[in-house]
Formats: C-alpha cells, sequence, structure tokens
C-alpha cells in the first residue's frame, strides 16, 4: 500500500496493552528514520489518521 508516496505495511502490536495500542491488533506502519541512535522505528499510522514513531521491537511486520 502507499500513503502519500511512502510505501506502507501492516503490523502486529505484539506487547501488552500500552500507549493505546491494543495486544494482537493491526496497524498500518512505514519504517521511519530514527533519532534515537540505533533503535529501529516504525511509524503507526492511528486511527484518526495521524503518524506517531515508535520501536519496531513493539510490532511484528505481517505484511510488507
Amino acid at each position: 500500500m502507499s500513503m502519500n508516496g511512502i510505501k506502507t505495511f501492516k503490523a502486529v502490536y505484539v506487547r501488552d496493552d500500552s500507549y493505546g495500542f491494543v495486544k494482537g491488533q493491526v496497524y498500518e506502519c512505514f519504517h521511519a528514520k530514527s533519532k534515537f541512535g540505533s533503535t529501529e522505528m516504525l511509524c503507526v499510522v492511528d486511527d484518526s489518521g495521524e503518524e506517531y514513531a515508535y520501536p519496531a521491537s513493539w510490532f511484528e511486520i505481517i505484511e510488507d
């Protein structure tokens, strides 16, 4: 899928419910450049269409 020219993919949240995420729920994501050193980050599109960056380790990519 593409959002504003950015390739997106689906990922499932794998941690316990927190930060407004629900464990096992699938989210639309795209890769982000990290400002936190070597931490791989994903931009996650929430239900309102807003994008926020979170550690990629919180998610499992299910469609790339």
